[in-house]
C-alpha cells in the first residue's frame, strides 16, 4: 500500500471555487471483464469537466489495481466554480484500464452535500442479470468552499496536525487516524472505546437514484463528527502528516465549555480487508487532549496562535500497541486556532522546534487534587516538575536507540523555562548527567591566550545551531567557577546540537524517503497518463457530436413534432365524437333499463289479468248452470201451481207430502 498523499490537503478551495475531496478507500464485487479479472481505477469528475474535452485531457484518477476487491487508498480533487455549484453534479466513475470500459458511474448533485463536514459513504450499484452480487465502493467525501463557516468566539475553527508516533511500534502496521470532537469524554470513553465499539461506519447509498435524505448531515451526539485519514503503509513507524479541522457551529460550541467534559480523541484503526461489508473497526489505541479552559488560554495567546505542540502524549490502549523498545507509545501533534477566514495554510513539520509546548499540567500536586491533565505522558517515579529558569534555547528531539536513556527538555516561550525530565528503560530509570572535568587544578591562562568561541566563526552555520552558543556570555578571568560553569554550558550545548543533527539527518531521511515515493507515484501517473486519457475521451465521445447533425436532427425533430402535433389534433376530435358518442349511447341504455322495467312490472299486471279471466270463464259456467236450474225450478214452481189450482179445485185443503217430492237438476 502506497503512503497517502495527505501533504495536498488544503482546507478552503481557491477563491471564487468549490472543492470536492474524495478519499477512496477500497470496492468490492467488480465483476470479471471477458472472464478476466479488472484492472481498474477510480476518476472523479464535474459534469462541467465531463462536457468539456478540455478538462477531460486532465484525468484525476487513481492508480489503476487488479482484482475483484482493490484497495486504492488515494486521494482526488474534483473542482468546478462556486457560481455553478447548484447546477453542477459530481461523478465518480470506475473505470477498466485493459479494456477502456466503464463498469460503473456513480452520479450525486452537488449541493447535497454539505460543506466542511465529511461523509462516509458505501456507493452501492446493481449492473445486470450478469453479476448476483451488488458493486460497492467506499469513500470519504468532503466539500470545501473558498470559506469557512461564520465566525464565533474569535475564530473560525480549531486544526489539528497529526504527524506520527514517536517511538516504533512491535510490528508493522497500516493505521487510520480518526479525529473527533466529543462532548463529554468520559461518557464516550466508558461506552465506546473501552467496548471496542467504536469505529466508522459507512452509510449505504444506492444508485442509479439516490435519495436526498441520505445526504443530510446527522446531529452532532456523543460519538461527535469523526474525520478519517487515509491508512498509512506497512511500517514499525506510521506516518500520517494529515491535517484535521473543525470548523462546525457544534463542535466550537462545545470546544472550552466548563459544564462539558470536550476533548478531542484520536483513535487508531487497523487495516482491514473487505468480508461481506466493509468499515474502520479494529481499535487499537486512543489519545485525548482535553479542550477545557486551560487548553483554551494556552492557544488563544498571542505568541501562540502560530500554533502549540503536545510532547510525549501517551497512547491508550489495552494491549493492542505495543513499543519496540519502549513500554509506552507516544505520538505526536500540532494544535492551533484558525484566525482567518480563508486560510491558505495548514500546519506543517517544516518548524516544529520552533513552536512552544502545550502544557499537559501533569504534576503532583495536580494528582493529588485528582484534577485531569490536558493529555497524559508516561509517568515516571520521582519525576520533578519545578521549572528550572534559564534562558531559553531550541527545542532538542532525539529518538532514542534502544538501550539509550536521554532526558527530555521541554521549552515554553511563555514561562521562559525548561523542564528537564528522564526517559524510561524496562523498569529502571536513568538520568543523563554531564561528564564534569575536575577543574581545580587547572591554572587559567591569559585571555589573550584563550582559545575562545567567536560570533563570526558561526556566521555560515544555521541560526537553530548558532544559538546555543552564542546565548552564552564568559566569565571574569578570575572566577573559576564561572570558568567550569562556562564550559559545561558549552559541552552540553555541543552534546544537544549532536543530538539535534542526528534528529534533522532522521528526518530529512524521512523526507527523502517520501519524496522519493511521491517521485515514484508521480511517474506511474506519467506513464498511465496518455491511456487514461484516451479512455476519457472515449467515454466524452459519447456526448460530443457534430453541431450541423445537431441543426438537422434537431429541423427533423421539429418536424415530426409538428407532424404528430396535427396528428394528436385530429385524434383529439374523434376521440371527442366517440366519447359523445358513448355518452348518447349511455344514455340510451339508461333509457332502455327504464323501458325493460315498466315491461316486466306490465307482465306482472297482464298475468293477474289472465288469471282474473281464467276465473271468470269458470264463473260463467257456474252461473249458465244456476240459470237452468232455475229455469227448472220455475218451470217445476208453474207445474206444481197448475196442479195446485187444479186440487184446488177438487178439494179445499191442499197437502204436499215432502217424500213425494224431488227436484231433480
Amino acid at each position: 500500500m502506497a503512503q497517502p498523499r495527505t501533504n495536498l490537503i488544503s482546507h478552503v478551495s481557491d477563491k471564487g471555487m468549490e472543492t470536492i475531496e474524495i478519499m477512496v478507500h477500497t470496492a468490492a464485487n467488480i465483476p470479471l471483464i471477458e472472464n478476466n479479472l479488472p484492472f481498474c481505477f477510480v476518476t472523479g469528475q464535474s459534469k462541467l469537466s465531463i462536457n468539456s474535452k478540455d478538462e477531460v485531457e486532465k484525468p484525476n484518477a487513481t492508480v489503476p489495481i487488479e482484482g475483484q476487491f482493490p484497495v486504492w487508498n488515494d486521494i482526488l480533487f474534483v473542482e468546478t466554480l462556486e457560481e455553478n455549484a447548484l447546477d453542477e453534479e459530481l461523478y465518480i466513475l470506475l473505470i477498466d484500464e485493459s479494456h477502456n470500459k466503464n463498469i460503473a458511474e456513480f452520479r450525486i448533485p452537488w449541493d447535497w452535500f454539505t460543506p466542511f463536514y465529511q461523509y462516509h459513504l458505501e456507493l452501492n450499484i446493481n449492473l445486470g442479470r450478469k453479476t448476483s452480487e451488488t458493486l460497492k465502493l467506499y469513500v470519504s467525501l468532503t466539500r470545501k468552499s473558498s470559506a469557512l463557516a461564520q465566525k464565533e468566539f474569535k475564530y473560525y475553527g480549531l486544526e489539528l496536525l497529526l504527524t506520527h508516533f514517536d517511538n516504533p511500534v512491535s510490528q508493522k502496521l497500516s493505521l487510520y487516524a480518526v479525529a473527533r470532537i466529543v462532548p463529554n469524554y468520559l461518557n464516550y470513553k466508558n461506552t465506546f472505546l473501552k467496548s471496542a465499539e467504536s469505529s466508522v461506519m459507512f452509510n449505504s447509498i444506492f444508485f442509479p437514484s439516490p435519495a436526498k435524505n441520505n445526504f443530510k448531515a446527522p446531529s452532532f451526539s456523543m460519538e461527535g463528527r469523526p474525520q478519517v485519514t487515509l491508512a498509512t503503509r506497512a511500517s514499525s513507524i506510521p506516518i500520517w502528516n494529515h491535517s484535521f479541522m473543525f470548523t462546525s457551529k457544534e463542535e466550537k460550541d462545545a470546544m472550552f465549555n466548563e459544564k462539558l467534559d470536550p476533548a478531542i480523541v484520536i483513535e487508531f484503526f487497523t487495516f482491514s480487508k473487505y468480508n461481506k461489508m466493509w468499515s474502520i473497526k479494529n481499535l487499537l489505541g486512543w489519545c485525548k487532549i482535553k479542550l477545557d479552559q486551560r487548553c483554551g488560554n494556552q492557544l488563544q495567546e498571542d505568541v501562540t496562535m502560530t500554533g502549540l505542540r503536545t510532547e510525549d502524549m501517551l497512547i491508550e490502549t489495552d494491549g493492542s500497541l505495543v513499543g519496540q523498545a519502549s513500554k509506552y507509545l507516544t505520538a505526536e501533534t500540532i494544535l492551533r486556532m484558525v484566525p482567518e477566514k480563508c486560510p491558505k495554510k495548514t500546519l506543517n513539520l517544516e518548524t516544529p522546534g520552533s513552536l512552544s509546548v502545550l502544557d499537559s499540567y501533569y504534576y503532583e500536586d495536580e494528582i493529588r487534587k485528582n484534577i485531569d491533565p490536558v493529555y497524559l505522558q508516561p509517568k515516571f517515579k520521582n519525576r520533578k516538575h519545578d521549572p528550572v529558569k534559564v534562558n531559553p534555547t531550541p527545542r532538542v528531539v532525539h529518538s532514542p536507540r534502544p538501550n539509550e536513556i536521554m532526558p527530555k527538555v521541554v521549552h515554553s516561550a511563555r514561562r521562559n523555562e525548561i523542564v528537564s525530565t528522564p526517559r524510561q528503560n524496562g523498569n529502571f530509570l536513568n538520568y543523563l548527567k554531564p561528564n564534569v572535568t575536575d577543574f581545580s587544578n587547572v591554572k587559567i591562562r591569559e585571555p589573550d591566550r584563550l582559545l575562545l568561541f567567536q560570533r563570526d566563526d558561526f556566521s555560515e552555520i544555521p541560526i537553530d545551531y548558532r544559538y546555543a552558543f552564542l546565548s552564552y556570555q564568559q566569565p571574569n578571568n578570575t572566577d573559576l567557577e564561572g570558568w567550569i560553569g562556562y564550559y559545561t554550558n558549552l559541552l552540553n550545548a555541543y552534546k544537544a546540537l549532536v543530538k539535534k543533527m542526528n534528529e534533522d539527518i532522521v528526518l530529512y531521511r524521512q523526507q527523502l524517503r517520501n519524496l522519493e515515493l511521491s517521485n515514484n507515484q508521480l511517474s506511474s501517473k506519467m506513464n498511465n497518463f496518455e491511456d487514461k486519457k484516451q479512455a476519457l475521451l472515449k467515454l466524452a465521445e459519447i456526448n460530443e457530436t457534430d453541431k450541423a447533425k445537431l441543426n438537422q436532427s434537431f429541423i427533423e425533430m421539429k418536424t415530426r413534432i409538428a407532424i404528430k402535433t396535427n396528428e394528436n389534433v385530429v385524434l383529439k376530435d374523434q376521440v371527442d365524437r366517440l366519447r359523445r358518442e358513448l355518452e348518447r349511447r349511455k344514455e340510451a341504455e339508461a333509457e332502455m333499463k327504464k323501458m325493460i322495467l315498466v315491461q316486466s312490472s306490465l307482465n306482472n299486471e297482464l298475468d293477474l289479468m289472465r288469471q282474473r279471466l281464467a276465473k271468470a270463464y269458470g264463473l260463467e259456467d257456474t252461473v249458465r248452470r244456476q240459470e237452468i236450474v232455475i229455469e227448472k225450478l220455475e218451470a217445476y214452481v208453474k207445474r206444481l201451481n197448475r196442479q195446485r189450482r187444479a186440487d184446488n179445485r177438487g178439494s179445499n185443503y191442499f197437502n204436499i207430502n215432502n217424500d213425494d217430492f224431488s227436484l231433480e237438476i
